[in-house]
């Protein structure tokens, strides 16, 4: 049981944590519904050793390979993960808890912000994915960040798909 009094509508970011269970992060959207309104909110755990079933997206990590995250998203100039993006995340995790190899997680903008910022938010950005992958049992030894900002685009920036493709993270396999 639990029980969350909050300030204010919007949008708040939850991580369930048990023993025996990966943290499970939850995006809780609170929209104003009058001073006293109660909501209940249900949030699922998975044991440890659950095993989801085959995934034809599975994720596959070989020495040397960069592997780039298709739907890992954040919220706007954030680094909080959007809820949607676990799923993949998950599958990140599985296929890092298979083996041994080092990863560094690289993150990258678009090139529409000051070149500071995006340093800082590719950087920020790289560093939560590394927090998920070792807060649910990948060694922090095998794991580092760096973040590019825009200094590595892959498409052009003038438009919202290249944009998005520009804002990426990437996992290199060592």
């Amino acid at each position: 049981q639990y029980q969350l009094k909050v300030a204010e509508a919007t949008d708040y970011i939850v991580e369930v944590r048990s023993e025996g269970y990966p943290v499970a992060s939850y995006e809780l959207r609170v929209e104003d519904k009058g001073e006293n309104a109660v909501r209940r909110r249900d949030f699922e755990l998975f044991p440890s050793d659950w095993q989801a079933p085959e995934d034809p997206d599975e994720i596959i990590l070989e020495p040397g390979a960069v592997v780039r995250m298709k739907t890992l998203h954040f919220h706007v100039n954030s680094a909080v993960i959007r809820s949607e993006s676990y799923e993949e995340l998950d599958r990140l995790l599985a296929a890092a808890l298979e083996n041994d190899y080092k990863l560094t997680i690289e993150g990258h903008t678009n090139t529409r912000c000051e070149k500071k910022f995006c340093e800082r938010l590719s950087r920020s950005r790289a560093r939560r994915v590394a927090e998920y992958l070792i807060d649910n049992g990948v060694d922090a030894k095998r794991i580092s960040w760096k973040g590019y900002g825009k200094e590595l685009p892959i498409a052009p920036d003038d438009t919202e798909a290249g944009q998005k493709l520009n804002q990426r993270v990437e996992i290199r396999v060592g």
